[in-house]
């Protein structure tokens, strides 16, 4: 690859996960992201995403979570989450394609952190669930370094967690 492409790389990492998940190099930052099938349709999902102070009941990974803002789900929406051996952090809605996929960061010195949350609809009824991380900025790769394993094994939780919950409101008959 040239120096300063933009082309992206994926690499399956097979050391320390019961599955693969790939990677991909732009630059000096990294995106880790997982993806799982949910026999649910993507509203309910979605509908579960945006309750966010629900999270605690599906998934370990967040031990508290509101809304700083009132109103609809909207670019410049913020959350505050606190996470096990992570502690508080705020996110920014940064993207958002309502029913399909929204995006947050939070900023801290030297580091900004991207979260994103995926959902496509299958051909089978299922609904793909892609969660990912990046880190980017001039300590990417400490923060890398040092979270690297925590973050991936948060990913898997929340994926399962948030597959649980949502395929067993879907059989509830609730959003």
């Amino acid at each position: 690859m040239r120096r300063g492409s933009a082309r992206r790389q994926t690499v399956t990492v097979h050391r320390y996960l019961p599955r693969d998940i790939p990677y991909s190099y732009l630059g000096g930052a990294v995106v880790i992201r997982t993806s799982i099938a949910i026999a649910a349709p993507a509203a309910t999902i979605w509908h579960a995403l945006l309750d966010v102070e629900r999270w605690p009941t599906w998934t370990d990974t967040v031990t508290r979570a509101t809304w700083l803002d009132d109103g609809p789900m909207r670019v410049g929406r913020r959350a505050r989450l606190v996470q096990p051996r992570l502690g508080a952090a705020v996110y920014e809605v940064t993207e958002l394609d309502p029913e399909k996929s929204f995006v947050w960061s939070r900023r801290s010195p030297g580091v900004t952190t991207v979260a994103g949350h995926h959902l496509t609809p299958q051909p089978d009824g299922t609904t793909l669930l892609t969660l990912s991380i990046e880190h980017s900025g001039p300590l990417a790769g400490l923060a890398r370094l040092l979270s690297d394993r925590l973050t991936r094994r948060y990913l898997e939780i929340e994926a399962r967690g948030l597959k649980a919950y949502s395929e067993r409101q879907h059989a509830a008959g609730q959003p």
